[in-house]
């Protein structure tokens, strides 16, 4: 059984996130439902919206950046697409989270909850592309792929401290990589040696 949630923009620059269920009504404050869902505890490379980095990477109007973050509680799904500007005309984002007990039940936002965000704010304008959704469908298979990794991302972000296990690349590849620089490395030592 998953349950819905949308953090909502601060388009008034307020200060506060809020976090809405889409089914009960349910508000509550970005923080207590990180505490709720345990969610930093569990990964701090989870990441509300779409980092300045992409934003400024992907200026398509139909971009969207998702994470899965795996838990032995609950999993959370997010997907962040923009939603037009706030009062100062810089770029707010819209974050459709998803806190699932199997990974399975992953989906993008019904009719009715776009159907919700209508209701809570008309000003709200967004765009879910398909590349979005083929992006979606690539995170879910790595997330049943790569069973020892908790954290995944649609996109690699470079400038953040927290980085997700899998962000597209496969790791085996740079275990690869990591063995033959380590190989190439103790031959030459040999040589030099010798």
């Amino acid at each position: 059984m998953s349950k819905t949630f949308w953090v909502l923009p601060d388009i008034n620059q307020n200060g506060k996130l809020w976090v809405v269920n889409s089914l009960t009504n349910e508000k509550m404050s970005l923080i207590d439902f990180y505490k709720k869902f345990n969610v930093k505890e569990v990964a701090k490379e989870f990441e509300v919206g779409i980092p300045e980095e992409l934003l400024d990477k992907f200026k398509s109007p139909q971009f969207g950046f998702s994470q899965i973050i795996k838990n032995k509680f609950d999993n959370i799904f997010s997907l962040s697409i923009r939603c037009g500007k706030d009062i100062e005309e810089r770029t707010v984002t819209l974050t459709y989270i998803q806190v699932l007990s199997d990974l399975k039940e992953i989906s993008l936002p019904s009719q009715d909850d776009l159907e919700f965000l209508k209701n809570v704010n008309p000003k709200f304008n967004f765009q879910v592309g398909q590349d979005v959704v083929s992006k979606i469908e690539r995170i879910k298979k790595a997330a049943f792929r790569f069973p020892d990794i908790i954290s995944f991302s649609s996109e690699k972000l470079e400038r953040n401290i927290y980085k997700h296990g899998w962000n597209g690349e496969d790791p085996s590849s740079k275990k690869f990589i990591m063995i033959g620089l380590g190989i190439a490395l103790l031959i030459f030592l040999i040589i030099l040696i010798k």
